[in-house]
C-alpha cells in the first residue's frame, strides 16, 4: 500500500472515524482503523460486532493495498503535522506489519494487526428511511444522553427513537431518555416540513445503545457548524445507519422493551411556574455548597416567588429567593440536587417552565412526575422525579 493525501482532508476523515476507535485496550481490533487503499481514494473502516463507520477520501493511490494503525494514535499525529500531502505506505513483506507515515523530516513507524481481522463491513439494506436536520438531531441526542441508563439492564437502556403519526398527519421523530429518576423527550417534525415524503411508512421504533449515542454525538459535532446538512435515517429489524457527507456510521439496535414514555406525562397540572434559568441555576450552585451533590433541596414557593432552601447536619443551612410567576397553589417539592443539575446542564432558553399535579396528600407527591421545560425549546420537555413534598 502506498497513497498520498493532504493532511487537512486526512485529519477531517480521521476525526469521525478515531471517535469510534477511542477505545482504551490497544490490543482490541475496535481500537484500531483499517485503511484500504485502491485507485483515486482511500477508505477509513472502525468497526466493531455492534457498531462501526466507514468514510472515504480522495488521495492519490500510487500502490493498492490495505493497513491497520491504532485510530486515536493516528489522528493525535496527524493532528499536529504541517499542511501539506502526507506520504502513507506499508510494506507487504514487512514481518512487522508497520506502516510508515512520512510528512517531511518526520517520519513514523506504526504497528497494527493482521487486516484480515477486520471483518466484511456490513451493507445496511433498510426496511424504511428518512431524513432531518444535522443541528436539530444533535440538539435533542445532546439533551437525551445525560438521561439515558448506562447499565445493561433488560428495560431503560438505551435512547429510544419512535416515529409515528399525529393526529393532524404530521409526522414526527420522538428520541426519548430515561435513567428512572428523570426522562427527556425531545421530537422533530419530519413529512413535508421535514423534506421528505412518508406516505407510504408507518409508526416505527427503535433502541440504540447509550455508548453509541454518546458516539454518534461526538462524530456530529464534528459538522455541527453546518445548518444546511441533514442526516439520512435508515432502518431494518437488526440496524440502524446514520449516513451525512459521506460517512456511513450503523449500530446494532437493543432488542429490548422499554416502557411508556407517554404515561409519565399528565393531562392537566394545578401548578405552573416560569422563572429565570439563571437565577434558578445559581440558587441551586449556592445551595449545593451546603447540601453536597448526593444530598436533597427543598424547593417551594407562593404567588410570587420561588425558594431554594438546603441543609446539612455537618455544615448549617441556607435559604434563597427568585422571583417567579405561579399559578397555581403554593406549596413545596424535595428533589436530588444531583438530577436538578443535569436537568439544568442540557436545558436551553431563558425561561425554565414547572409544571406538577399538587395532591391534597403531601404523601402523594413523590409519586406523580414533574415536568421540565423551556419557554424558549417547546421541542424538548423532562421529567424530574421527586423525592417528597409538604403541602
Amino acid at each position: 500500500m502506498d497513497f498520498t493525501i493532504e493532511q487537512h482532508v486526512f485529519l477531517e476523515g480521521l476525526e469521525k472515524v478515531s471517535i469510534l476507535s477511542d477505545r482504551k485496550n490497544i490490543a482490541l481490533l475496535a481500537s484500531h482503523i483499517l485503511i484500504e487503499a485502491k485507485e483515486g481514494e482511500i477508505t477509513l473502516i472502525s468497526f466493531d460486532q455492534s457498531a462501526g463507520g466507514r468514510l472515504r477520501l480522495p488521495a492519490t493511490v500510487a500502490v493498492p493495498g490495505q493497513a491497520t494503525v491504532l485510530g486515536k494514535k493516528l489522528y493525535q499525529i496527524v493532528r499536529e503535522l504541517p499542511s501539506g500531502r502526507v506520504h502513507l505506505s506499508k510494506d507487504p513483506s514487512d514481518r512487522k506489519g508497520m506502516t510508515t507515515l512520512e510528512k517531511d523530516n518526520a517520519i513514523f513507524h506504526l504497528k497494527g494487526i493482521d487486516p484480515r481481522d477486520f471483518s466484511s463491513f456490513p451493507e445496511i439494506a433498510p426496511e424504511y428511511s428518512f431524513s432531518v436536520p444535522l443541528k436539530d438531531l444533535l440538539r435533542l441526542l445532546q439533551r437525551t444522553l445525560p438521561f439515558v441508563e448506562d447499565e445493561e439492564k433488560d428495560y431503560m437502556n438505551g435512547a429510544l427513537f419512535q416515529r409515528e403519526r399525529e393526529a393532524g398527519g404530521r409526522a414526527t421523530l420522538n428520541i426519548v431518555g430515561t435513567d428512572g429518576s428523570g426522562l427527556h423527550h425531545g421530537h422533530l417534525v419530519l413529512g413535508e416540513e421535514g423534506g421528505i415524503d412518508l406516505t407510504e411508512q408507518g409508526q416505527k421504533r427503535f433502541l440504540v445503545k447509550r455508548r453509541h449515542i454518546a458516539d454518534l454525538v461526538r462524530i456530529l459535532e464534528t459538522d455541527a457548524k453546518d445548518d444546511k446538512l441533514t442526516v439520512d435515517i435508515s432502518v431494518n429489524p437488526r440496524y440502524v445507519l446514520f449516513q451525512w457527507l459521506g460517512f456511513y456510521f450503523f449500530v446494532r439496535l437493543l432488542d429490548l422493551r422499554y416502557p411508556n414514555y407517554r404515561d409519565v406525562f399528565p393531562e392537566d397540572h394545578s401548578v405552573t411556574i416560569d422563572m429565570s434559568r439563571e437565577a434558578f441555576s445559581s440558587m441551586l450552585k449556592r445551595a449545593s455548597l451546603i447540601s453536597d451533590r448526593n444530598f436533597e433541596i427543598e424547593m417551594l414557593w407562593d404567588d410570587r416567588t420561588v425558594t431554594v432552601k438546603s441543609q446539612n447536619v455537618d455544615i448549617g443551612d441556607s435559604q434563597e429567593q427568585s422571583p417567579a410567576i405561579v399559578n397555581g397553589p403554593a406549596s413545596s417539592f424535595f428533589f436530588s440536587l444531583e438530577s436538578l443539575s443535569k436537568l439544568l446542564g442540557v436545558i436551553g432558553g431563558v425561561t425554565v417552565r414547572m409544571q406538577a399535579i399538587i395532591s391534597e396528600d403531601p404523601q402523594e407527591h413523590n409519586k406523580v412526575p414533574v415536568i421540565w421545560s423551556s419557554l424558549e425549546e417547546p421541542q424538548s420537555r423532562y421529567v424530574i422525579m421527586p423525592l417528597g413534598a409538604e403541602a
